[in-house]
C-alpha cells in the first residue's frame, strides 16, 4: 500500500486555533522587547503581528501576554517561552516551549471560552 503525503498547505496542527486580537510583547534576551498583537493562538503557539519580522527561525523569545487565570478569572501577565517558527512581513509565528501549569490552564481557558 502506497502512503500519500498531505497536500501542500494542508493543516498540520493538532490543536485548534482561535482568532483573537490581544496586545503582546515579544522579548528577546539581547535585542530587547517589541510590542505587537497576537492575532491567533493555540496550545502549541501563536502568531504575533508586528513589524519585527526579521527574527531568524529557531530564535528563542518570550511572549508576554495578559490572560485571565484561575477560578476567579484574575487578569495576570504571563511570560510564555517560545521559539520563532516563521517570520513574514506581518510578524512572527512562534511555537511555545515548556509552559508551566498556570500558563497552560490560562491558554486552555482562552481557547475554550466563548
Amino acid at each position: 500500500m502506497q502512503q500519500t503525503s498531505p497536500s501542500r498547505g494542508a493543516e498540520r496542527r493538532e490543536n485548534p486555533r482561535k482568532t483573537i486580537t490581544r496586545p503582546a510583547v515579544l522579548n528577546h534576551a539581547r535585542l530587547g522587547a517589541h510590542a505587537g498583537w497576537i492575532t491567533d493562538v493555540s496550545l502549541e503557539g501563536a502568531f504575533v503581528r508586528s513589524d519585527w519580522s526579521d527574527l531568524p527561525t529557531f530564535t528563542s523569545v518570550e511572549v508576554l501576554v495578559t490572560l485571565e487565570s484561575g477560578e476567579e478569572h484574575k487578569v495576570k501577565e504571563f511570560r510564555l517561552p517560545a521559539t520563532v517558527a516563521r517570520a513574514t512581513e506581518n510578524g512572527v509565528g512562534v511555537r511555545f516551549g515548556n509552559l508551566d501549569m498556570e500558563s497552560y490552564s490560562a491558554l486552555l481557558e482562552l481557547l475554550y471560552s466563548n
